[in-house]
């Protein structure tokens, strides 16, 4: 087929596997879960928030009676970026109980930091809602 072929996803798809194949599945996987332990723990530190769960690098969690993507919003303007509101598994929302009001979601990579959880619990404990 004829076409302009997608050669930066395809130099990035080959970069990605020898970044994996370098590291190794196992230790990423066990910072990540490091990571979401850790952060699980700062968050649920905070008063009045509600922890739906933690699932390799997904925080999902709710401060009671304020919105989620309020909060989100919030983060933001303290330079932090998660995801607020109902996100594109609605099914998942539905296990967690969140369906009627979202969640905010924390996602963490092999490259997120304990400093970076260590601002979220932070401004966390500092925005007004």
């Amino acid at each position: 087929e004829g076409g302009t072929l997608p050669t930066p996803a395809i130099s990035a798809l080959s970069h990605g596997i020898e970044f994996i194949e370098r590291i190794g599945l196992s230790e990423i996987s066990d910072r990540i879960s490091a990571l979401s332990k850790f952060g699980v723990e700062m968050i649920s530190s905070v008063p009045n928030m509600i922890i739906y769960g933690s699932n390799m690098g997904i925080i999902a969690f709710n401060k009671k009676g304020v919105a989620s993507d309020l909060v989100a919003e919030r983060l933001d303007e303290k330079g932090i970026c998660v995801r607020g509101g109902f996100h594109c598994a609605p099914m998942a929302h539905t296990a967690i109980g969140t369906e009627s009001e979202g969640a905010v979601r924390v996602s963490l990579s092999y490259f997120s930091t304990k400093y970076e959880l260590y601002r979220l619990y932070k401004a966390l404990k500092c925005i007004s809602l």
